[in-house]
């Protein structure tokens, strides 16, 4: 989409609304600071004249200097890492319940730097990346291919849809109800801050840039998520009081969508005279329970958008411009209180600027000599990156600047970005496969929805056409690799088709037996340690404990622990693959690189090998659930077993193992 497209929609949109002549969602409530600025006068951002007035001027000219600019995007970025630093620690902690005031931990100046690893903050990068690379207003498929291409941990919405990407469901079906069943979770609400503050007083450019972007990984609220934040943003370069970022944010979200429900009754509540606590008691009584979100069926845990998108609302409205009370406020809230601060605590960084943040805030932050997590970016690269795009935004938008002096065409009327929620009646399906060495797969095909499933064609890719979905493996007669094709069509008549790839090897199967230092593990993986050498190799990203074996002891801090087999007859190896089980936030990775060993005579002897793709460092875990690192030798090796040996990776020193498959070129039975 061009540049002169971007705003021609966004202003075309606006004047629609001029024309039904919308009414406003209210005034600004306890809390909020009265001003008589002209955006004050349109608290949500549509007109408020009557139909016999002529319609208020779309934009004011705001003249702000690029130093200041620069300084409010600086405030921003540290927002973002001193919310999330500041709250990690109480993450999914507090579900359906207020954290009480002497277990929110105490602000420690080092908390900040503690953000280098979070995904709040990581998963921006491969975006920003890709706008630096094609442009800021590029394709949002360059920003979709650069977030498939990220080797770091994900989860939810993020993970998934990053799974769809490399199985070739593209944006942005990669976040649609169809394929993604997370598409309501706050994924795009947590990672949407770099892109709102690009996007200085320009609310509705920024909202249906967002709610373009958003459906990488989303879909309705959930995109909504990352919208509100993103106006918010926008908002607050140049707005006068926290009420007026508030009545933006709450602009772009169209009415009658839950997330607009929630928003408002939040609001409601607030103008009702509500402290925060019986505020939170309201919506937790009416919204508490509501998320899709199929991995938390069973769980007071809530990662619904517009849930947790109400905590920051909370925040700010409670807060009233304080940094600390609205970081405190937010993260109260529980349920992602780490994210959910952060979102909060960042857009007040864009009102106030970097050098208005206390310095306690800000002392021990290093903006070099450390990267966000598995990127290359520090925090100086992020701000200049970001703010060389924003000034490319700008022009594109019909910003000037002279003698280092934007003017900016700020929006004073909002425009909703356009209306999506899940039908009511569908049917949607994850499919994952499972290959092992006999040439056999193993299908798994989730279906999700209100629909039942009516019908199944399931095309093989060698001429097998099933109506069933398989029970057992299924076996190919020759390896090579075959295009899978599931139609599932539901009840109500509604079809999903999902397309995957199955590369079938043959390989020799050396019997033996899986061994690890740790026999009697305490985690949620598999107890059976024969797990790791089923020859079964799980789909990437995965999410089953099941099919992994993990060594974590919850009282034992290992320097080293190792996993692998012994074989029943000796054989010639020419490698071995790895592949990692599930990744948590405390383990489920080595540290550094493993080091092979293969038992010679009885004893174990390391070799030289070469890793493909290169296993990431650090500790902090990295890639995908069940990625698989190949290890290829140096020279051939006639041994007895192999095995991975090294120091296990997270708070919790423990190793997630899904699978060990040595590549024999000849066995010796005798």
């Amino acid at each position: 989409m061009s540049r002169k497209n971007v705003r021609a929609i966004c202003f075309a949109v606006a004047a629609t609304l001029l024309a039904l002549a919308l009414t406003a969602c209210g005034s600004s409530g306890k809390g909020g600071d009265e001003t008589s600025s002209t955006v004050a006068a349109l608290p949500s951002g549509t007109a408020a004249e009557t139909p016999n007035q002529p319609p208020a001027q779309l934009t004011k000219q705001v003249r702000i200097s690029e130093d200041e600019l620069y300084d409010k995007l600086v405030g921003g970025w540290i927002g973002q890492m001193l919310g999330v630093g500041w709250a990690a620690s109480t993450e999914f902690k507090w579900c359906g319940s207020i954290i009480p005031e002497d277990s929110f931990p105490k602000w420690e100046p080092s908390m900040i730097n503690d953000a280098f690893r979070q995904d709040d903050l990581y998963v921006e990068v491969p975006f920003l990346d890709a706008m630096k690379n094609h442009g800021a207003l590029c394709d949002s498929k360059h920003m979709a291919d650069a977030f498939r291409d990220s080797k770091f941990p994900l989860w939810h919405a993020n993970v998934q849809a990053r799974e769809n990407l490399l199985e070739g469901i593209e944006y942005p079906n990669s976040g649609s109800y169809l394929y993604n069943y997370h598409c309501d979770d706050l994924d795009w609400q947590i990672e949407c801050d770099f892109l709102g503050q690009m996007y200085p007083g320009l609310v509705n450019a920024s909202a249906m840039r967002s709610f373009d972007v958003g459906h990488i990984t989303n879909y309705g609220d959930g995109v909504y998520g990352g919208v509100f934040i993103t106006a918010m943003h926008a908002a607050a370069y140049t707005a006068e009081s926290i009420q007026e970022i508030i009545n933006a944010g709450i602009a772009v979200i169209p009415e009658n969508t839950e997330f607009r429900m929630l928003i408002d009754q939040v609001m409601e509540n607030y103008r009702n005279g509500c402290t925060w606590k019986q505020n939170w008691n309201k919506i937790e009584a009416r919204w508490g329970r509501d998320d899709r979100c199929c991995d938390l069926v069973s769980s007071k845990a809530n990662i619904d958008a517009k849930l947790n998108s109400a905590y920051v609302l909370i925040g700010l409205l409670y807060g009233e411009g304080d940094l600390e009370q609205t970081v405190i406020i937010s993260g109260r809230c529980g349920q992602d209180s780490d994210c959910n601060p952060s979102s909060a605590a960042s857009i007040l960084g864009n009102f106030y600027g970097a050098s208005k943040i206390p310095e306690d805030y800000t002392d021990d932050l290093r903006t070099e000599g450390i990267t966000f997590h598995s990127t290359t970016y520090t925090f100086s690269d992020v701000v200049d990156v970001s703010f060389q795009l924003m000034k490319e935004i700008l022009a594109a938008n019909g910003a000037v600047c002279e003698d280092g002096v934007w003017t900016i065409p700020v929006d004073l009327v909002y425009a909703p970005v356009p209306f999506e929620q899940w039908p009511e009646d569908y049917i949607g399906a994850t499919m994952s496969i499972a290959t092992d060495a006999t040439r056999a797969i193993r299908l798994k095909v989730s279906h999700f929805g209100t629909q039942s499933i009516a019908s199944v064609e399931l095309d093989m890719g060698d001429g097998t056409v099933l109506t069933a979905l398989p029970t057992e493996a299924y076996e190919y007669k020759q390896a090579g690799e075959y295009t899978i094709t599931c139609k599932l069509t539901g009840s109500g008549g509604s079809t999903v088709t999902i397309v995957k790839k199955a590369v079938i090897e043959d390989r020799i199967i050396v019997p033996g037996r899986a061994i690890c230092s740790i026999t009697n593990p305490q985690g949620g993986g598999n107890k059976d340690m024969q797990v790791m050498y089923d020859h079964i190799v799980p789909a990437v990203g995965t999410l089953n404990a099941s099919l992994q074996y993990d060594t974590y002891r919850s009282s034992e801090r290992p320097e080293s622990v190792y996993a692998g087999v012994e074989f029943d007859v000796p054989a010639k190896l020419t490698g071995v693959a790895f592949t990692e089980g599930m990744h948590f936030n405390d383990g489920g990775w080595f540290e550094n690189a493993p080091t092979v060993e293969v038992l010679v005579d009885g004893v174990w002897k390391a070799v030289e090998a070469s890793v493909s793709p290169i296993y990431p460092l650090g500790t902090y875990g990295r890639g995908s659930n069940f990625d698989t690192y190949t290890f290829t030798f140096a020279e051939e090796v006639v041994c007895e077993g192999v095995r991975l040996i090294g120091k296990p990776g997270g708070s919790a020193c423990f190793i997630s193992i899904g699978e060990i498959t040595p590549f024999a070129v000849e066995i010796y039975p005798s």
